[in-house]
């Protein structure tokens, strides 16, 4: 008689698709375990659950016995909710469901981090590090690998039997010679194992990360015992690796200003070198190349402004030339045209927008020109009043183009 499938243990698998490679290993990982007995689930074995994808997450983590954490650098940028917006719901939500259970129970019995490659121990959430871990060798899921079968013994309880208690056993007492007193090798290699952790300690409180893990080689190439008691070396590599992933964040956003740079998109580029710089980077000759882009993309963004307030003026000038009623409403509408070129010029529009926009900033133009001549011709009716108007129209008009000009410049920064 088969026994009732309520007595197979039940587990989920929660992972982040880093690729079509990661996601067949997951799924072989999965197969293996329900073919040794183990009632395991993903969400590779649905195809749309009938109450909906949040709550199949929800209801999985919550009725498992088990929950395996595939940690990789992607699942934990996203159980952290550090992805970018809309990329990894699935194990954000997860994550999100996961951390909060954690904290209700202030225990974990259920949550079980697994991992692929050694390194890959710093990507296992902050709340699970106390707890086991297992790393599993991703082509051989079988009972004969030792992290497969460890995880196995765990997931089914079959953990190894205490031996029974024995006598104790009665020893002769001890005599004054028989004192044990500590050897001088011991001696000196405890005062060689303090010195060297003095020494990570003050590399890693004075932030040198690389330092700090040398000292640990160290004692490994002197035969010295492993000490530890802090876990100095596992912090020291956390913030060496959080440096290491924020300079190739750097590296990757000053190519991409470059970029721009060289396209001639000041806008972009010194909103590229502006977030380097937010970051306040330790290399002070990276700071100082960076600091240099942000200024001559800054002085070039400058000179298009400057270019299109002369436009500007000089369109509303040629109003007052041509102004032959009922064609004589062109400045606004070639001024229109300039606020949107340097907006343009300032931020590359989406292709599908171009003409929208280019058409209606011409229409407020020519409508902002026209209604300042209306007003202007009824009020304005005295001796000379009109070499005043036109003055008014390119003082008033010119400012206005102006104003609208720098709102969609710097609406435009908001957005960002």
């Amino acid at each position: 008689m088969s026994p009732n499938r309520s007595q197979y243990p039940k587990v989920f698998i929660s992972y982040s698709w880093d690729s079509l490679e990661h996601k067949n290993i997951v799924l072989n990982l999965a197969d293996q375990l329900r073919m040794h007995g183990i009632d395991c689930n993903i969400d590779q074995f649905e195809v749309s659950p009938s109450e909906g994808w949040l709550n199949w997450m929800r209801n999985q983590v919550e009725e498992s016995d088990f929950v395996l954490l595939v940690c990789t650098e992607k699942y934990y940028r996203r159980y952290r909710g550090k992805e970018k917006l809309g990329q990894g719901k699935g194990v954000v939500w997860e994550g999100a469901i996961i951390s909060q259970l954690i904290y209700d129970q202030q225990s974990n019995n259920k949550f079980i981090p697994v991992i692929f490659e050694p390194q890959a121990d710093n990507y296992i959430p902050y709340e699970l590090r106390q707890g086991t871990w297992y790393l599993l060798n991703r082509s051989n899921f079988n009972l004969e690998e030792s992290g497969y079968e460890a995880l196995y013994r765990h997931i089914t309880k079959q953990t190894r039997k205490k031996i029974s208690l024995g006598d104790i056993v009665s020893l002769p007492p001890l005599t004054s010679h028989q004192v044990n007193i500590p050897r001088e090798n011991e001696q000196i290699q405890q005062e060689k194992l303090t010195k060297l952790y003095q020494d990570a300690r003050r590399y890693y409180q004075t932030r040198y990360w690389k330092k700090a893990i040398a000292v640990f080689q160290e004692m490994q190439e002197n035969d010295l015992p492993y000490y530890d008691p802090d876990g100095l070396y596992r912090l020291a590599r956390n913030e060496l690796l959080k440096g290491e992933q924020t300079n190739r964040r750097l590296e990757n956003l000053y190519d991409q200003g470059k970029e721009y740079y060289q396209d001639k998109n000041w806008f972009e580029a010194q909103r590229k070198f502006k977030e380097i710089l937010s970051f306040k980077p330790r290399d002070k000759d990276f700071l100082i190349l960076v600091e240099q882009k942000l200024r001559q993309s800054q002085k070039q963004l400058g000179k298009e402004k400057n270019i299109s307030i002369g436009l500007i003026i000089i369109s509303w000038l040629m109003s007052v030339i041509l102004f032959i009623e009922p064609f004589g409403f062109i400045g606004g509408t070639v001024s229109g045209f300039f606020i949107w070129w340097i907006s343009q010029r300032t931020k590359r529009l989406e292709p599908s927008k171009l003409v929208q926009k280019l058409l209606l900033f011409i229409s407020i133009g020519f409508f902002v020109e026209l209604i300042i001549w209306q007003i202007l011709g009824i009020f304005l009716s005295f001796a000379g009043g009109d070499l005043i108007k036109t003055l008014f129209v390119i003082l008033i008009g010119s400012a206005i183009s102006i104003k609208v000009m720098f709102w969609q410049i710097n609406n435009r920064m908001i957005d960002q």
